[in-house]
């Protein structure tokens, strides 16, 4: 019985090393893929808005400028979790899933795939929540939550507040 035990938890363990992955992971869903000209999005960081907004496309990428800062992005793959957050380059990123969802922008209600996943790095352990939705204009993300364990406690989150294209907004939240 203890054999058999052993056995069963050897191969339960085995299966979830398998199923951790690291920064460079894909993301199951590629942010700007829709993207045209002057597509924008402005998102709430706190008291703060930060506004990225497409200014080229072309075939298989376009060019998002954030705070005076342009960067070229894949419109044909997914970008990694490294690179589309910008860290966790060497994180350990467990429980990994993707399931549909809907979630209210405020007065805006879209429907969407919700992504969540552990990270662990030297010095870091947090559980990351993405809501992506093609129906925002620009990267398609609703919400970015990340509540961090270590080195503290606490909760960040970045939430799109108004969405757009050359044309005028889209939808913007009330209040922004």
């Amino acid at each position: 019985m203890k054999r058999v035990l052993l056995v069963a938890l050897v191969v339960l363990g085995s299966a979830l090393a398998a199923t951790a992955e690291d920064g460079s992971s894909p993301l199951p869903f590629t942010p700007w893929a829709n993207a045209k000209v002057g597509d924008y999005s402005v998102v709430a960081v706190g008291s703060e808005t930060r506004t990225a907004r497409v200014v080229a496309v072309a075939s298989g990428s376009v060019t998002v400028e954030r705070d005076g800062k342009k960067e070229v992005v894949s419109t044909a793959q997914p970008p990694s979790v490294a690179s589309f957050f910008h860290r966790w380059e060497r994180a350990r990123i467990t429980a990994w899933r993707v399931i549909d969802d809907s979630i209210d922008l405020g007065g805006l209600e879209v429907a969407c795939q919700r992504l969540t996943f552990t990270v662990r790095a030297k010095g870091e352990h947090a559980a990351v929540t993405v809501w992506f939705s093609p129906d925002v204009k620009g990267s398609g993300v609703a919400i970015v939550k990340v509540r961090q364990f270590a080195p503290a406690e606490r909760t960040s989150e970045e939430r799109v507040v108004e969405f757009g294209s050359a044309a005028g907004p889209a939808w913007k939240r009330d209040g922004h």
